[in-house]
Order: structure tokens, then sequence, then C-alpha cells
């Protein structure tokens, strides 16, 4: 199977996931369908996926500060497939980043790691993603 239309089909399921929660969300820009919100504009959710065999992801400094702007913002990271999910709240992400220097395109890149201690980022260790872990309760109302 194609890598994107790997990518393309977890997220459904997880946009499938997020909705049963939540409830319906809209796309905030058209050429971002990755990123949600819900209709009264208090919730916004952005999904990024890798495969399991690399678990890295790119997130832009911008977006951060985008989705601080929201009541409750999440980043959902797909790890290879909709079983498997960290559902990050941005005011986490933003401190967990804050240290670190964007490259690249200004991006930050971070690679989720699994060892003994959970889940965390390899460029930000010690600081477990474990509480995270498939915890879409954190979306509800």
């Amino acid at each position: 199977m194609a890598r994107s239309e790997l990518s393309r089909r977890e997220k459904t399921e997880v946009w499938r996931n997020i909705e049963e929660v939540a409830g319906p969300m809209t796309s905030v820009e058209p050429r971002r369908k990755d990123w949600r919100e819900s209709p009264q504009r208090n919730l916004s959710v952005f999904v990024t996926f890798s495969r399991d065999d690399q678990l890295f992801y790119d997130i832009h400094p911008d977006d951060l500060k985008g989705w601080l702007a929201y009541e409750r913002a999440f980043v959902v990271f797909v790890m290879g497939t909709h079983e498997e999910v960290l559902i990050v709240p941005v005011r986490s992400m933003q401190r967990l980043v804050e240290g670190l220097v964007p490259k690249g395109y200004g991006e930050h890149k971070l690679h989720i790691i699994h060892n003994e201690r959970g889940y965390e980022f390899r460029e930000v260790p010690g600081h477990s993603l474990t509480p995270f872990h498939n915890s879409y309760e954190l979306l509800a109302n």
C-alpha cells in the first residue's frame, strides 16, 4: 500500500474516533485538511501521521501559536495505525518544545520513541507522553 493511501486511511479512522468523542469537526483552512475545529470554535485538533517504523513528525512553531488561540487544542500523533495515537494538548506541546531550536524549514523535528519508561520525544528525553496514549477522553467537552 502506498504511504499516502495508508496515511489517508488511518487518519480517516482517527477522525471518526475523534468525532465520536468531541462531536463534528470542520476544516479550518481548505489547504489544511488535517486541522479541524469544533462548530463553537473552542476546540482545535491537528492530526499528523507517521509510519510505525519511523515515528517522525514536523511541527511548525507558527502552527503551535495558532492552535494556542483556542480554548482547547490538541495534536494527535498517529503512530502507524489508528489504534496507536498520542493525543497531546497543545499547551503541553508548547512547554515540551520551548528549548528546541527549529530546523530545516523552521519546524520542530520530533521522533517518538517507546521504551521502558513509555512514550517520549527523543528530542525531549525524560518527559513522558504515556498519559496521552489513546487518550480520546481528553477531547470530550
